[in-house]
């Protein structure tokens, strides 16, 4: 999903810093993905205009050597199957006291926009057992020329990217990181994490994935600041913990993640390019993916 500008800019300075001669100053560079999948982010632009933003247009792109996968590599475990029927029903375990957070790394909710991931996250983090922690923004403009408007409305702001004013959370809550903190150590944006303790200006969680799984880190909080992108007509910022509930998150967010079980839950069409295929093909099995659909005022599931 990288702009073929970000791109070209580290080959210039890998050339300014190496040799001048040689593409990336003669270093080996190894991208990972398939720009097939969702195409960069770039608003208000047509199709071909955001097509022309991808690295495959770039001049870059025939100096690559393509490599191809030769088998499906997800399609390799047979985890145990797990019924998907609404949001709720996605992780039947709630109802019961006892469960282990596991299952908050094999199964997800994937849908297209944040608003249903929200919505998806607040019904499931009010069904989930324990005592609810609510950790408040501080908010404040930026611009001088906008002190006008009050903090209360700063409050209400929460553009993509960002954590809402008030973030809560429980023990064993599933949580992803919405910044790059300390990627040497595994905490990158869209790392997965366990909730297990509170502290009044420090959160620890366990990494649930990858080769770290189980450490323990110590998440603070940080400014955060929307992206230009949003063009809000003020500039603010919110200083809060870069964490979101992830029993839910968008298709987007789901790039690289292999799964055991996936709900796709589509209230409207996928709207970029390549959406569809990305949150069908999280999962390590066909079968194990399932898509709810609302039409009129039931909902349709498509089991494959």
């Amino acid at each position: 999903m990288a702009r073929k500008e970000n791109i070209e800019s580290v080959e210039l300075l890998l050339r300014d810093l190496c040799d001048p001669d040689q593409p990336f100053g003669g270093k080996v560079i190894v991208f990972g993905g398939d720009f097939r999948q969702v195409l960069p982010v770039v608003p208000h632009k047509t199709q071909r205009e955001v097509v022309a933003t991808s690295l495959v247009t770039s001049h870059i792109w025939p100096w690559l050597q393509k490599l191809h996968l030769t088998e499906n590599i997800r399609a390799k475990a047979d985890p145990p199957y797990a019924s998907f029927l609404l949001a709720v029903a996605a992780f039947p375990e709630l109802q019961h006291p006892a469960f282990t957070p596991d299952i908050f790394t094999e199964r997800a909710i994937l849908t297209p926009l944040n608003d249903a991931v929200d919505s998806i996250n607040n019904f499931l983090i009010d069904k989930f057992p324990g005592e609810a922690v609510v950790y408040k923004s501080f908010d404040s403009i930026l611009d001088d020329n906008c002190v006008i408007y009050p903090t209360e409305f700063l409050n209400q702001l929460a553009p993509g990217g960002m954590t809402p004013h008030g973030l809560v959370l429980k023990v064993n809550s599933p949580v992803i990181l919405l910044r790059n903190i300390d990627p040497a150590d595994g905490l990158c944006n869209g790392t997965r994490l366990i909730c297990k303790y509170f502290r009044r200006n420090v959160i620890v969680c366990s990494i649930a994935i990858g080769h770290r799984k189980g450490e323990l880190v110590f998440i603070h909080r940080v400014n955060l600041r929307p992206p230009s992108s949003a063009k809000y007509p003020i500039q603010f910022e919110h200083i809060q913990f870069p964490l979101k509930l992830s029993f839910a998150m968008t298709i987007n967010k789901s790039q690289g993640k292999t799964l055991s079980q996936v709900m796709v839950y589509l209230p409207q069409p996928c709207f970029s390019h390549g959406q569809l295929y990305v949150a069908l093909s999280r999962a390590k099995k066909s079968e194990k993916v399932t898509v709810i659909t609302p039409s009129l005022l039931k909902f349709t599931i498509h089991q494959f």
